[in-house]
């Protein structure tokens, strides 16, 4: 029996080990960047807070780039928790089949 395959990959034990690390580094890298970012902006507010101009608003430009900030690590949540997802299935899919059969 030869192991299932997606776009030519093997989706042998090992193969899911390694997405299971992947996806773990992926959490930390996104979580990792979400608080660069955050000190960033935090960062960008004290500059713009002290030297901005009454025509320009700092609020406004740390407001959009928080919520674009947050619309990301949102699609990355979801990336991480579909993933997961499929390692669950894979874990499952041998028991699923023998059950069916």
């Amino acid at each position: 029996v030869t192991p299932p395959t997606v776009h030519g990959a093997h989706l042998d034990r090992p193969s899911l080990r390694k997405l299971q690390w992947l996806i773990g580094s992926m959490r930390l890298q996104r979580r990792s960047l979400l608080s660069m970012q955050e000190e960033r902006s935090k960062l960008m507010h004290k500059v713009l807070s002290a030297g901005s101009s009454p025509s320009f608003s700092s609020s406004t430009f740390v407001s959009n780039h928080n919520s674009a900030l947050q619309e990301d690590c949102v699609c990355m949540q979801e990336l991480c928790n579909l993933l997961e997802a499929y390692v669950n299935w894979k874990r499952a899919e041998k028991f699923f089949w023998v059950w069916m059969v």
